[in-house]
Order: structure tokens, then C-alpha cells, then sequence
């Protein structure tokens, strides 16, 4: 529509036509600063005012599950696969998803023993996480009230699967989301953690 506009100006024709095409121009270009300012924050990528210090992501993983474990959370661990081999927009998804599924554990059951299982293959990153009920149905919801709902957003913004809730006698939480771009909004993977 730029183009557009720009086109009709040059030939000296319709001044109401090229407004009219820089009108729409605009309108487009908001909703789409919109749509992205949405996805950021879903995906948890935006930083509050003043920080300095990068959003946590998959390489951050590891020291979750430590800090967790340092806090009297006995959690069985497993990585199989290469986390600087996920996208920034996967390892901050699988991060976070991580990150409130503990914070539930820890809150309502502290006493069991978790285990959170990642695998990343070259089409996916899975993410499982399973733990003795009683864990109240439903995610922890962190200072933002992303819980349960955030979780779901961030991983169909990137393609994937969840599934969330009560399972022969646990709770699980059980995310896959493809790594290479399959149509469905995935992602190629160009973006690597450093």
C-alpha cells in the first residue's frame, strides 16, 4: 500500500487514493506491531523496565531443576539431546512451562518426588513432567497469571502440543514442539540459544 501511495503521488494523480492506501498502510502495520507485541509476551521474552539481564531460556534449565532440588524439591532429572541446539522462542517456552510446573509442585506437594524429562530431537523438543497427585488440578500461576493458559499459548504459538492434568495417579505436564518449520507455525531453528 507504501508502494502504492508513493506510485500515485509520482504520476501526480488521486491525492484521496494515495491517502486513502497510506490510511490502510498504517492500520496494517499497527495490527501487526500488536500481533508481535502479543507473541513476545507470550512467549515471555519481554524484560521489565530497566533490566539488564537476558530472559531466561534452555540453557537456564539445569539451574532451575538445582535450584529447586537446593529448595528440598526431589526431582529426577533426564536430558537427552543438545540444548543450544533450540530455538530462543522454544527454550524460553520449555523454561517457563518448567518453571510454573515446579512452582505448583513445590507449593502443593514438596513432599513428592518429580521427575522432569526434556528429550530434543532434530523435529522436537519434548518436555515431560510428572508428579505424585495431590497437585491441585490446575497450573501455578506466577505474579503475571500466565498459569495453565500461558503455558497453552506459548506452545501453540510455536506449533506445538500440550497436554495438561491428572493421569494414573499423577499429575503430568507433556509439551512437544517441533523444531523444524512444518507449515504449522514451528520453528526452523535459525535462532539458537547461545
Amino acid at each position: 500500500n507504501v508502494t502504492g501511495a508513493r506510485r500515485v503521488l509520482e504520476q501526480d494523480r488521486d491525492i484521496e487514493e494515495a491517502l486513502e492506501a497510506l490510511s490502510d498502510a498504517e492500520r496494517q502495520g499497527r495490527q501487526a506491531m500488536t500481533e508481535i507485541r502479543t507473541i513476545v509476551h507470550v512467549l515471555g521474552t519481554t524484560e521489565p523496565t530497566g533490566s539488564t539481564a537476558p530472559s531466561p531460556g534452555a540453557g537456564d534449565l539445569v539451574r532451575l531443576v538445582e535450584d529447586y532440588r537446593k529448595a528440598g524439591v526431589d526431582i529426577d532429572f533426564s536430558l537427552v539431546g543438545d540444548l543450544t541446539e533450540l530455538p530462543r522462542p522454544v527454550g524460553a517456552a520449555l523454561y517457563r512451562i518448567t518453571q510454573e510446573s515446579l512452582a505448583n509442585i513445590a507449593k502443593h506437594a514438596p513432599q513428592t518426588e518429580p521427575a522432569v524429562t526434556l528429550r530434543i530431537t532434530p523435529a522436537t523438543a519434548e518436555l515431560s513432567i510428572t508428579n505424585r497427585l495431590p497437585v491441585t488440578v490446575g497450573a501455578a500461576r506466577n505474579s503475571e497469571g500466565r498459569g495453565l493458559h500461558g503455558m497453552r499459548q506459548r506452545v501453540e504459538l510455536l506449533g506445538g502440543d500440550i497436554d495438561v492434568g491428572p493421569a494414573q495417579g499423577n499429575w503430568h505436564v507433556r509439551a512437544s514442539i517441533p523444531l523444524t518449520d512444518n507449515g504449522s507455525g514451528g520453528f526452523s531453528g535459525s535462532s539458537r540459544v547461545p
